[in-house]
């Protein structure tokens, strides 16, 4: 009889440390087995991040500010793909005059739209993006729904922008540091 009640408390033992062990493996996966796409924001040489989101290809992104000698405001626009890069899919502005790039070679198709010049269908491959908020007027980047104002998260401070392939435990790391 002590025999079997001795038997009954190993296997008890034993199935409560195979679960548990069963439980970290489960936990383990679930933070080291998938990457995630994370949009990034850091300081210029990517070493202190400052923002993360969760993203995914096809997003839709842009980034809408004053310019700073023609004092209108612009907007370029991108999609993120399967490799993670920015793409130029559109660019509005108001004019072309001092410090406002036009290259031919992208041109896509152009039109009047609201007293704006669109150029469309740009397919530009971009790389991370340097930008450089500045404080006397409103940058806005917006990531599908989220809306971010650089110059007062981050004024005068040159940042670098970029999607990254991160494991879901570095996501969290930072969502919650942040």
């Amino acid at each position: 009889m002590m025999h079997r009640l001795n038997s009954k408390k190993t296997l008890l033992k034993g199935s409560v440390f195979f679960s548990i062990f069963l439980i970290v493996i489960i936990v383990l996966i679930f933070l080291f087995g998938k990457r995630i796409h994370v949009f990034t924001i850091s300081d210029e040489y990517g070493k202190e991040v400052y923002y993360v989101q969760r993203v995914e290809t096809g997003a839709q992104l842009s980034h809408t500010f004053i310019h700073s000698v023609e004092l209108c405001p612009l907007t370029e626009k991108w999609t993120l793909n399967e490799q993670l890069q920015f793409v130029l899919m559109e660019s509005w502005n108001c004019s072309f005059g001092a410090g406002i790039a036009y290259n031919a070679e992208h041109a896509g198709t152009g039109a009047m739209k609201d007293g704006f010049y669109v150029i469309k269908d740009m397919n530009v491959v971009q790389g991370p993006i340097y930008m450089h908020p500045r404080d006397f007027t409103d940058h806005h980047f917006q990531i599908d729904d989220t809306t971010l104002n650089l110059s007062e998260r981050f004024p005068n401070e040159i940042i670098y922008i970029q999607v990254e392939n991160y494991p879901k435990w570095k996501y969290w790391y930072y969502k919650y540091q942040l």
